[in-house]
């Protein structure tokens, strides 16, 4: 019961194990734009994740093609780009969000991105119990 309790707490507050809050942005760059815009973006990135003090890790990748033999779909849209910002809760998280750093960052990326799908999570180690809570858990 205990564990039941924990769950229905809050990841944040009653996790046993390494939680994290994540905030997931996959996206596309407008067609045609400037070297000097992707340099602009790329440097406010860096500064914002670098400056902002609740940003616990983040990372940015490129999409790779990858051939595993199989049939792999990944919907309508292929995204260009992923970012992954991890914070220790939620308080840290809105923090990050309103600040004037990500701010700007924000203001760039709408003006630059063409499609892009922005969620926020709550993570486990899946290498743990704690995935059980999450996915089985949770969902009662």
């Amino acid at each position: 019961m205990e564990a039941q309790e924990s769950v229905e707490a809050g990841w944040t507050e009653g996790a046993k194990g390494p939680f994290v809050i994540s905030h997931i942005v996959l996206f596309r760059p407008k067609d045609g734009l400037a070297a000097d815009q992707y340099l602009l973006f790329a440097q406010q990135l860096r500064l914002t994740m670098a400056a902002v003090p609740s940003v616990r890790r983040a990372s940015v990748g490129r999409r790779i093609a990858v051939d595993a033999g199989q049939a792999r779909s990944f919907g309508d849209t292929a995204y260009q780009f992923s970012a992954v910002v991890e914070f220790d809760g939620i308080p840290e998280l809105i923090d990050y969000l309103k600040h004037p750093l990500h701010q700007e960052l924000g203001r760039l990326f709408w003006e630059y991105c063409a499609a892009t799908v922005v969620l926020e999570v709550e993570g486990v180690d899946a290498k743990t119990d704690e995935v059980i809570d999450l996915l089985v858990r949770k969902q009662n």
